[in-house]
């Protein structure tokens, strides 16, 4: 029978406390979540060796830090999707290019569906175009909400922001992106 979330995040608290006081109790953690956050970092990449090397930042700052990591009540995972977007932006800035993502057709479907009437079914192209003219911002809230599905609460905690303030923002984006269409 599979454990309910409050003793699955119990359990992963009491193990970054262990962590705390021996870092050896990382591991478990650190394979629990080394390939959703490389998944993570390789889609916002584009490059295997890249987004290895940035994962192995991630993770080495997570070890360095782990005595300033606090529980709010999310997964472990989202303090180091915060780790790792950080340290994405921070690759983009030092090597000066644009972001980009690489989204599987399942995860761009899962938008097309939000964002189309359902009878126009025939939008991929131009919705592509329209991503393109998305702030920074507003596509790491579709790429956390819409491609990774990601529940609100979560993408909040991961982005720096209140729960209803994603919530409005997203709405927006996804207006936009209907009223482009």
């Amino acid at each position: 029978m599979p454990l309910d979330t409050h003793t699955v995040l119990r359990l992963e608290t009491e193990q970054i406390e262990k962590a705390k006081k021996d870092i050896s109790f990382f591991e478990p953690l650190y394979k629990k979540y080394y390939l959703q956050i490389y998944k993570f970092i390789y889609t916002r990449t584009g490059d295997e060796p890249i987004a290895k090397d940035i994962t192995s930042i991630v993770f080495t700052k997570a070890i360095e830090k782990i005595n300033t990591y606090i529980s709010k009540g999310f997964p472990f995972s989202s303090w180091l999707y915060r780790i790792a977007r950080n340290e994405i932006a921070g690759f983009y800035r030092a090597q000066k290019k644009e972001h980009i993502t690489v989204i599987s057709p399942r995860e761009f479907n899962n938008l097309k569906e939000e964002v189309t009437d359902h009878q126009n079914k025939d939008l991929s192209e131009k919705l592509i175009a329209l991503l393109n003219t998305l702030q920074r911002d507003e596509i790491e809230l579709i790429e956390l909400k819409y491609f990774e599905q990601r529940p609100f609460k979560e993408v909040a905690e991961i982005v720096g922001l209140s729960e209803s303030n994603v919530r409005v923002k997203t709405h927006r984006i996804i207006q936009k992106l209907k009223k482009l269409s």
